[in-house]
């Protein structure tokens, strides 16, 4: 492993390297589509009483970290991202804001925060011994709450992504979570809608459900 990455896969190679890059550049929005997700975050906070320190699995170059600080200032917010020029730029724009240019299945730290927030990320861990390795560390690293914001799936569904079939995979995630994990339980839900988030983001960014999950 090198600067958190690891190159056992095409996953990898693909979110670490220029793809990667590119992944971050489109997803590069602006204050105002910042400050327009600020209201989303309040309502899918809701019912995260008491927290006071958050780690986001997948912070790309940092949006939602910024957006969340802009809704709860006082918080204490990290990020894990696998892609060295995107944690750069989450760093640069969130210098209060601990970053790990590490990739999310491997992590490891002795720091527990009180929510872990992955968002949009979890679609894109096809493989089966990465994808329950990506869940065991939601379990680990979570002191009371956990914050899944994806699209979601009954039966498992592979979805076309850029040309490729195995990088996009849409699954009941809360559910296969809890599955895994029994002592947590599903207390809160939501969707993130069109209306809601505005015209800065691609259609495959929208229409997506929320799940708070807590012990």
């Amino acid at each position: 492993m090198e600067n958190g990455k690891i190159n056992d896969g095409a996953q990898e190679h693909h979110w670490t390297g220029r793809k990667g890059d590119q992944y971050t550049q489109r997803n590069d929005i602006d204050e105002t589509n910042i400050a327009n997700q600020v209201p989303q975050w309040k309502r899918s906070f809701r019912k995260a009483e008491g927290i006071t320190s958050l780690i986001e699995f997948g912070t790309n170059c940092g949006p939602n970290l910024r957006s969340i600080v802009q809704a709860f200032p006082a918080l204490q917010v990290s990020g894990v991202e696998i892609n060295k020029k995107a944690a750069d730029l989450a760093k640069e724009r969130l210098p209060e804001a601990n970053i790990f240019n590490e990739n999310i299945v491997t992590f490891n730290s002795d720091l527990r925060w009180d929510l872990v927030l992955i968002k949009g990320v979890l679609i894109h861990i096809t493989k089966e011994e990465k994808y329950h390795a990506a869940l065991a560390n939601l379990d680990k690293y979570a002191k009371k709450f956990v914050l899944i914001v994806d699209h979601v799936s009954q039966d498992p569904t592979k979805v076309q992504y850029y040309g490729r079939d195995d990088l996009w995979l849409v699954r009941n995630f809360p559910i296969d979570f809890i599955d895994r994990f029994p002592s947590w339980k599903i207390i809160d839900i939501g969707h993130w809608s069109r209306n809601d988030i505005g015209d800065g983001l691609r259609d495959d960014c929208r229409d997506v459900r929320w799940f708070l999950l807590g012990k």
